[in-house]
């Protein structure tokens, strides 16, 4: 019994990774969005100015920031109305995450994480004066306190990025039609890569599926849709690096297309019998094989077939092995005694060489019994014409003896007359 080894490695490698997802499983984070409020709204007053915290909204543009809302961006826009002659002033973030520790029989929730950043805000009298904080990245989420110089807690907010909510790269007219053409001419090589790859496994494997031309044009489709939305859309949205994802499917719709391109050299072989019927009948049947390790295989399997690597053998089992040529063409034509089949393996027994007389003897047959057939026919037809010739001699002869007659009777008449 052989093992089948590929198959056998694909299986163990997805339990494993069952095992793994099991054991870990994957974190799916969930977001859950603010919706973006309108306004002008007080957020908090310091020693020396009212201040207005405001966030992009990738929406609505900026909206203001309210106490004890989640913050999502990493850029926090404070606009700060001075009543003092101060020129700045100084912030400080305290931001840390809470943890549950066990201590003892009690659960407490402890500071981890904890981050200290000093802001410095630019004032002016009795003016709206704009100040930008960048804040640090947070996978999770932080509370973030703002406190004055004097100590005094003035706001509280939570903060968590949000891939959606980071800015994306500002394009100039002539850096975004760099990033399309580069982001096009890679997609030509990753198609010319996967094609490449096509063809190595269609010369390595040989008997690998086929696939229709219609399915070959849907997957040229969706290549050329994948290309434009990225190149007119994801592009300027997300920027260059944060497309280059979109290669893995064009790559992948581009090797299934070289199956529709490419295919291994094959040859048909037709296998044919004759039967017992009242008329001449012959049983005929076609395999389109592939010739691999002087073996003939079946050229047509399925996918999941070529993925677990089975392929089923054609053997031509008989003495001699002989065979007819198709003309103008590779094919060929077995006299089969009985075809069987066994597992993967179609075992096709022939008939003898002797075969070839008894289509040679039949052929005469044919021809002694067309002759007959037609001397009889040309035998009847000649009968009908001598019939058909007689009865119109008989027919003249009768009418020459009626037409002499009538003369005899005629000058018998006359001879009385005269007497």
């Amino acid at each position: 019994m052989s093992i089948n080894w590929r198959a056998l490695i694909i299986i163990v490698i997805i339990i494993m990774m069952g095992l793994v997802l099991i054991s870990s499983p994957p974190e799916i984070k969930t977001y859950e969005i603010p919706e973006p409020r309108e306004g002008l709204i007080v957020s908090a007053r310091s020693d020396n100015a009212f201040l207005f915290l405001f966030y992009e909204h990738p929406d609505e543009g900026p909206c203001p920031l309210c106490q004890y809302d989640t913050l999502y961006s990493n850029e926090l826009y404070i606009y700060a109305l001075s009543y003092t002659n101060a020129t700045y002033e100084n912030l400080t973030l305290h931001m840390y995450r809470l943890e549950e520790r066990t201590v003892g029989n009690e659960t407490i929730l402890v500071k981890v994480d904890v981050q200290n950043i000093t802001i410095t805000l630019t004032l002016t009298r009795f003016k709206m004066v704009e100040n930008k904080i960048e804040l640090p990245t947070h996978h999770k989420k932080y509370t973030c306190e703002i406190f004055t110089a004097s100590g005094r807690k003035i706001f509280t907010f939570y903060h968590e990025t949000h891939p959606i909510f980071l800015p994306a790269k500002r394009y100039t007219l002539g850096s975004l039609f760099m990033d399309r053409l580069g982001y096009i001419l890679g997609a030509v090589v990753v198609c010319f890569i996967a094609l490449g790859a096509c063809r190595f496994t269609i010369d390595k494997r040989k008997i690998v599926p086929r696939m229709s031309l219609g399915t070959g044009l849907w997957l040229i489709t969706i290549m050329a849709i994948m290309i434009y939305v990225s190149a007119r859309v994801l592009i300027y949205t997300f920027g260059l690096l944060n497309v280059l994802w979109t290669y893995a499917p064009i790559g992948a719709a581009a090797y299934l297309f070289g199956f529709a391109l490419m295919k291994p050299p094959s040859k048909t072989i037709y296998f044919m019998r004759t039967v017992d019927a009242t008329e001449p009948t012959k049983e005929l049947m076609a395999i389109e094989v592939i010739e691999k390790d002087g073996k003939l295989w079946v050229a047509d399997i399925g996918w999941k077939d070529f993925i677990f690597g089975r392929k089923t053998e054609v053997r031509i089992e008989g003495k001699p092995k002989w065979h007819w040529k198709i003309l103008n063409s590779d094919d060929i034509m077995y006299i089969f005694k009985d075809i069987q089949e066994d597992g993967n393996i179609i075992r096709v027994e022939l008939e003898g060489i002797h075969e070839i007389d008894v289509d040679r003897w039949m052929s005469d047959l044919k021809s002694v019994e067309s002759i007959a057939r037609e001397k009889e026919y040309f035998r009847k037809r000649l009968l009908d014409e001598i019939a058909q010739k007689e009865t119109e001699i008989d027919k003249r002869v009768l009418e020459f003896i009626k037409n002499y007659e009538k003369i005899l009777l005629m000058e018998e008449e006359r001879y009385e007359r005269e007497q």
